[in-house]
């Protein structure tokens, strides 16, 4: 009966390349730094921002900031996830962290070009970043503000 199968299902072929897959050296620098911010975060407790709804939207957004990119979260997703990126970046346009939209989408398109395809998320430990831009920045080199790109809605 199990000639019948092909060879990845024999025998717990699948299984068995699953599990190799999960334990490819590749991928085991992420579970290292995953591992660690879930013990940091068991140990301290989570994250806290002070002050009213606006404040605590203000830190989450700053939290999420790495000086090179918007991670998916503050805390344990630090990986750059383009399908989160894409629903969240008009809003921080018009919230005035164009320059970081921008920064962000530059620093994932090198990471791109770099490993010659786009993938849904860029890990930060396997790209070289460009330069970073500060935490408080929102203008451009010359000190000027940056103008918000022009934003069109989804046609239903």
């Amino acid at each position: 009966m199990t000639d019948d199968l092909p060879p990845e299902r024999r025998e717990g072929g699948r299984t068995r390349r699953a599990i190799q897959a999960m334990l490819a050296p590749a991928i085991l620098p992420a579970y290292a730094t995953s591992a660690m911010r879930i013990l940091r975060r068991r140990l301290r407790g989570a994250r806290r921002h002070p002050g009213d709804a606006t404040s605590i939207c203000r830190g989450i957004v700053e939290a999420c900031w790495t000086g090179d990119y918007f991670a998916a979260s503050g805390g344990h997703f630090r990986q750059f996830w383009i399908r989160d990126f894409g629903f969240s970046a008009p809003s921080l346009i018009r919230l005035g962290h164009g320059a970081r939209v921008e920064a962000s989408l530059a620093w994932a398109l090198e990471a791109w070009a770099r490993h010659g395809r786009v993938t849904t998320t860029v890990f930060p430990a396997r790209v070289r970043a460009p330069p970073r831009i500060p935490r408080t920045a929102a203008t451009t080199a010359s000190g000027s503000a940056r103008r918000p790109l022009p934003i069109q809605p989804h046609a239903r």
